[in-house]
Formats: structure tokens, sequence, C-alpha cells
């Protein structure tokens, strides 16, 4: 009966000013430890979202090109 309540999806929240040049350090960071494409997106499309907001998986789709059934294994990785 538990699996029938829709869960919200989970806050996105920084914990400092997103710097200007966010994409750049979080694209070079992803390099530097050798994320996956889907993974470096992923966090990309987090780091683009203001405090508190809940993405959905249409939009995490939408922005990142990554399949709804896929999102938990990325971001678990």
């Amino acid at each position: 009966m538990a699996d029938n309540i829709m869960r919200s999806p989970p806050q996105i929240i920084h914990s400092e000013p997103r710097p200007e040049a966010y994409r750049q350090m979080i694209e070079d960071a992803a390099r530097n430890i050798h994320l996956r494409k889907q993974s470096t997106a992923l966090l990309l499309c987090y780091a683009s979202h203001a405090n508190h907001f809940r993405p959905a998986m249409k939009i995490i789709t939408a922005e990142t090109g990554i399949a709804p059934q896929d999102i938990s294994k990325v971001r678990q990785r």
C-alpha cells in the first residue's frame, strides 16, 4: 500500500551561493573524477536550479536526455 503514495521529488539545496562560472567548474570537476556523461548532465541540471526547487522526472528528462527509468541509477552513480 505504501508504494501507491506519491512522494515529492527531493529538494535542491545549495550550501553556498552559486558562482558565476559554476558550469565550467562542474564540467572541470566531472572530467577530473571521470564522471560519465549522464552523471555530469544530471549534476549540471541540479546545479542550474534555485534552492528548494523540486525537479520532476519530466523536467530532468527534458534537460538531460536521461530516460525516467534511468534517473535513479544515474543519481546513485
